[in-house]
């Protein structure tokens, strides 16, 4: 009789122990989805913001490249083909006026 009565007063201390434990995990589960909640109510618009500023700056930069490649640097090269062209012309008019300098120094 007396091993069963200490067979149940163990029985007990666990239970009470399981309780216990079973009662701070609900506590603790309570305080993580206030901390969840409150999180997602101050943090969501921020968010929303921030992702809007993301798609902006994404469209923003698109553009940009788009402009770059499709109209700057085209328009690079060509004038950079019409400066080629101007420098061997005055490097022709430069050698021109070479020659009649000689011509009217003789």
């Amino acid at each position: 009789m007396n091993d069963e009565i200490k067979a149940i007063s163990g029985i007990q201390k666990d239970f009470v122990e399981f309780r216990e434990m079973v009662n701070q995990h609900k506590a603790k589960s309570k305080i993580l989805a206030e901390l969840i909640f409150v999180f997602n109510s101050q943090y969501s618009p921020t968010l929303i913001e921030l992702e809007t500023q993301y798609f902006q700056k994404k469209k923003e930069l698109e553009t940009t490249q788009f402009e770059l490649n499709e109209e700057l640097i085209p328009r690079k090269q060509k004038l950079d083909r019409e400066i080629g062209g101007k420098e061997v012309e005055l490097k022709q008019i430069v050698e021109q006026q070479a020659k009649y300098q000689n011509c009217l120094t003789k």
